[in-house]
């Protein structure tokens, strides 16, 4: 139903306001403090709560130390894992088999699709078999397995060394290099 205004004019009918929608307020929740609910569940942050959390975890990592925390071999969610043509039933117990951690054999599993490489450190000889691929290099006739090598029987920094093979700056480096190379001659003949 329109309405006749003042001036003659007609307005439009008010628009019908919605009905107050009932909403159920939440009981306020109790947070018993000092307890691992009131950390975990709630997210109570307080300094009770936090107390209680760092010392439960204090607890368990001992116990964790004492190889008391109990493990499910039978477990039927453990992935079996196969480690250098080992079988190991879980992840776990390939783990403690190789004195690492878990989540470094599924980083493996994730990365690589095998765990051959876990436990032996960064020097394994699967991973050094071709020893750093170095590029031998000659120096004023002399020959160097690579440019560490030459810079070390240089006496100069491997840097410097590197950027004045490659780029041949600045401009005196080979003024320089020659200089560096007679020195060391001078200092192995005197050894000898």
């Amino acid at each position: 139903m329109n309405a006749l205004t003042s001036f003659g004019e007609f307005s439009p009918a008010p628009a019908p306001v919605p009905a107050p929608v009932k909403t159920k307020t939440p009981a306020p929740r109790v947070i018993r403090h000092g307890t691992i609910r009131g950390y975990v569940t709630h997210g109570c942050r307080c300094d009770v709560c936090r107390t209680v959390e760092m010392e439960r975890q204090r607890r368990y990592r001992a116990r964790m130390k004492a190889g008391e925390v109990a493990r499910r071999p039978n477990d039927p969610n453990a992935v079996p894992v196969m480690v250098r043509g080992t079988l190991y039933p879980s992840i776990a117990a390939a783990a403690q088999a190789l004195g690492v951690m878990p989540s470094t054999i599924s980083g493996h599993l994730r990365r690589h699709g095998h765990c051959d490489f876990v436990g032996l450190g960064q020097k394994s000889p699967a991973h050094n078999r071709d020893a750093h691929r170095t590029t031998p290099i000659s120096i004023h006739g002399r020959r160097f397995p690579s440019i560490k090598a030459a810079s070390d029987y240089l006496g100069v920094p491997y840097g410097w060394l590197y950027k004045a093979i490659r780029t041949g700056r600045p401009a005196n480096a080979g003024d320089r290099i020659l200089a560096a190379l007679m020195r060391a001659d001078a200092q192995t003949e005197g050894r000898a």
